[in-house]
């Protein structure tokens, strides 16, 4: 029996907007982020996923945690 496995990288989350890079469009983070899980979820259906990568785009902001936090409440979405 196959398993399947999706791999995400480098989502440089940030809840926070455009900020110093504005093609990251930290403003709708958690859409692209919702939409990626639905995706998997509709057409992949893993058996595990992984996150890799350049997670959050500042793990130096004091909105680090909370946006990993948010992210984790998502990425359970899968």
């Amino acid at each position: 029996m196959p398993i399947r496995i999706a791999v995400v990288s480098d989502t440089h989350y940030d809840s926070r907007g455009p900020g110093r890079n504005p093609a990251r469009r930290g403003e709708i983070a958690d859409i692209l982020l919702e939409r990626a899980v639905n995706r998997l979820n509709r057409l992949i259906r893993p058996d595990f996923a992984l996150l890799l990568g350049d997670v959050i785009n500042d793990p130096s902001s004091p909105r680090a945690l909370e946006d990993l936090r948010r992210m984790r409440d998502i990425w359970a979405g899968l």
